[in-house]
């Protein structure tokens, strides 16, 4: 009976001396580093858009003192030009951006005793392409479409792109052959040309 008695008044003090230790222990300072930090962030705008405008062809030119016009459609002439402006990029996105360009040139009826012939330069960028440098319209079409696949533009975040120096298209008819001009204006059916312009405007990774 008595051991028992020891043993419970030993228990008894082991968990005293225990819970002694642990309130003792809590008392004594401690070293200790908490640190936090919010982030938050918004998503980059964007906001570039492209827009089909008039141009490229007119049906009325006004150069050198000779006006040129038609009633029923666009045309093209001796001595007129214009630029391929059929597309309209604006926008101020937040990332940087590269904008690419495809074309697709067509050329009907240009044929002058059975030989194809068009007196019309294209240039795209800096280069100029001339069409009576080729004996064939296809040869001219992948000519000038390859030339503008080469278009290619960046700009750093922020860039409006509206006012952005963008590399143009642009064609003239400045030949010298009076007689081959004059062949093509009266063809029963007459020649026709059609550029197609597409823009891609991509964030840059």
């Amino acid at each position: 009976m008595r051991e028992s008695k020891l043993k419970r008044i030993s228990a008894l003090l082991l968990v005293a001396a225990l819970a002694t230790t642990l309130g003792v222990n809590g008392i004594y300072a401690k070293y200790k580093t908490e640190s936090s930090k919010d982030v938050e962030a918004r998503v980059a705008k964007w906001g570039v858009t492209i827009e089909a405008v008039d141009g490229g062809f007119s049906s009325t030119y006004t150069e050198g003192g000779t006006t040129v016009a038609s009633a029923e459609s666009p045309i093209v002439a001796p001595g007129t030009s214009g630029e391929f402006n059929g597309l309209k990029i604006s926008g101020k996105p937040e990332v940087a951006v590269k904008i690419t360009n495809q074309g697709t040139l067509t050329l009907t009826g240009w044929q002058v005793n059975d030989t194809f012939y068009c007196p019309l330069k294209i240039k795209v960028g800096t280069t100029t392409l001339a069409g009576t440098s080729y004996n064939s319209a296809k040869a001219f079409e992948d000519a000038v479409n390859a030339e503008i696949a080469k278009l290619e533009s960046t700009f750093a975040p922020g860039t409006d792109l509206s006012k952005a120096d963008i590399p143009k298209v642009t064609w003239s008819w400045d030949s010298t052959d009076d007689a081959k001009d004059t062949a093509l204006g009266n063809l029963q059916t007459a020649p026709t040309v059609k550029l197609v312009l597409k823009a891609t405007v991509t964030q840059i990774d």
